[in-house]
């Protein structure tokens, strides 16, 4: 890609290491230079990363000038120097950078680990199959000491699967959840694994703030066996956050012993304000306003008592409605 402007005033070696500064690797000049390197390497990042995208099929660019200066990411610039009739050309543009990832191994566990990433990588199409694209992947491996293996990829084309392919020989790659691709070997003496935190570990500790035996040592509900048949069928499929453990409630305890005497006054035993508690943790949907009768106006809620409102409902007579249950906690 040519510019109108000289490539090798700026660019002054064949591959050439940016960073956020904007600069070339061991720039040295006056404060008036170094803004006219800066604002030159700008316009090529943003041109490079423009045909980027476009030869990726991606709806914007994600790299340009802008991005790497909020950035600590590096950029790698490969140029041939006898471009536009000796004023040089930019061919190549691989950007790198640490990125904070959840990745799975083969083994179905995930570490949360921050490797090192090939955020974007792009040849132009006229020095393509030409050996420059290996040239600047080769020079990126020596510079950041690492191998192939080790890298987790952004969003890798197919020309790009390929090309891994071809010269490294990864071709098994590890499914993961989100846009990054990494491959086999990947977890084999990884340096950023030693700091990665196993997920199977925060898995375990989530299942187990929900066993039946915590749940009876955190709140004195008692499951009836319906119920903990539907419970554990829906611990199966809790995942994520839904999975977390949930402190008791508080105003679940002033409503389970005020419902425990009411309960009791009126000669009744039931368990209504578990199978209460119940219902909401499963988000059991309401039936149609017609079939409950609920308090018409606030002033029937003061002059009432918490048990005149109430959602009567044909199969739960007993059942409650919140919103109409807070006068007497204040």
């Amino acid at each position: 890609m040519e510019f109108p402007f000289n490539i090798n005033n700026i660019l002054k070696h064949k591959i050439t290491k940016v960073k956020q500064n904007l600069l070339p690797e061991g720039f040295s000049g006056d404060r008036r230079s170094a803004w006219d390197h800066a604002s030159k390497i700008s316009d090529i990042l943003d041109e490079m990363g423009r045909a980027s995208a476009v030869a990726q099929g991606l709806q914007k660019a994600i790299t340009s000038g802008e991005r790497l200066r909020n950035s600590e990411h590096t950029v790698y610039l490969l140029i041939d120097p006898e471009g536009k009739s000796g004023e040089g050309s930019v061919v190549g543009l691989l950007k790198m950078g640490r990125k904070k990832l959840f990745v799975f191994d083969a083994a179905g566990a995930h570490h949360e680990m921050q490797p090192l990433c090939v955020l974007d990588f792009y040849v132009h199409e006229s020095k393509q199959r030409m050996g420059c694209g290996k040239t600047l992947y080769e020079y990126m491996l020596r510079e950041e000491n690492t191998s192939p293996q080790y890298l987790a990829i952004d969003r890798p084309s197919e020309k790009f699967l390929g090309f891994l392919y071809k010269h490294y020989g990864l071709q098994k790659i590890l499914p993961q959840t989100n846009n990054f691709v990494v491959f086999e070997g990947f977890f084999t003496d990884n340096p950023d694994q030693k700091n990665s935190g196993s997920a199977s570990l925060l898995q375990s500790r989530s299942t187990n703030h929900l066993t039946p035996e915590s749940q009876s040592r955190s709140s004195p509900i008692r499951l009836s066996s319906e119920t903990q048949e539907r419970y554990n069928g829906l611990q199966q499929t809790l995942y994520g956050r839904y999975a977390a453990h949930r402190p008791p409630s508080t105003i679940g305890k002033i409503l389970q012993n005020s419902g425990s005497q009411q309960h009791q006054h009126n000669g009744g035993t039931s368990n209504t304000l578990s199978q209460f508690a119940i219902d909401v943790a499963y988000e059991a949907p309401f039936s149609p306003a017609g079939d409950f009768g609920i308090c018409k106006s606030p002033l029937d809620v003061r002059s009432s008592s918490p048990a005149s409102c109430r959602l009567h409902h044909s199969s739960s007579p007993d059942r409650r409605d919140l919103k109409f249950y807070h006068s007497p906690l204040w």
